[in-house]
């Protein structure tokens, strides 16, 4: 018989029946753990033993906490995980994501159609991440950004 220290909190998933076999083992692999945090003054360790292909058995030393969590017999079904959709861009806020190096501001000017005369300030080596350009449909690499070009302001 397994002799370890405390009571411990013991949970079973999967097979009842098969699981609650297990529980022996789990008190065995239990004072196997508590001895070695005793040996190795530490105050938290962790054990496990796969006792077949679907059985396997996990030990927890925290502290006061003692914890054997004992699965036989789990079947997790076949799952395809899809990449989420992308909202539309009206539902969500307008936000850029990315690095900027050389946080440099430049000015710009820009001629209308109709002759007139736009200046305004860009920042030079702007990187949007991958999913910020995919959201924004701009291309990825460094760029300038009209957006991003905001001056400091004197207190």
């Amino acid at each position: 018989m397994a002799s370890y220290e405390g009571a411990p909190s013991i949970r079973l998933e999967g097979d009842e029946k098969r699981a609650l076999a297990l529980i022996p083992e789990g008190k065995l692999l239990l004072s196997k753990a508590q001895a070695f945090t005793k040996r190795a003054d530490i105050p938290t360790y962790s054990m496990s033993r796969r006792v077949s292909e679907d059985e396997y058995i996990y030990v927890l030393v925290a502290g006061d906490q003692n914890i054997i969590h004992i699965s036989a017999g789990v079947v997790f079904p076949d799952r395809v995980l899809e990449e989420p959709e992308v909202p539309e861009p009206s539902l969500f806020p307008d936000f850029l994501s990315g690095m900027v190096q050389n946080g440099i501001m430049e000015p710009r000017e820009e001629t209308k159609p109709d002759g007139s005369k736009i200046s305004y300030m860009v920042i030079r080596s702007w990187a949007p991440t991958p999913n910020c350009a995919k959201i924004q449909d701009i291309s990825t690499g460094l760029q300038t950004s009209r957006r991003l070009a905001v001056p400091p302001t004197l207190p």
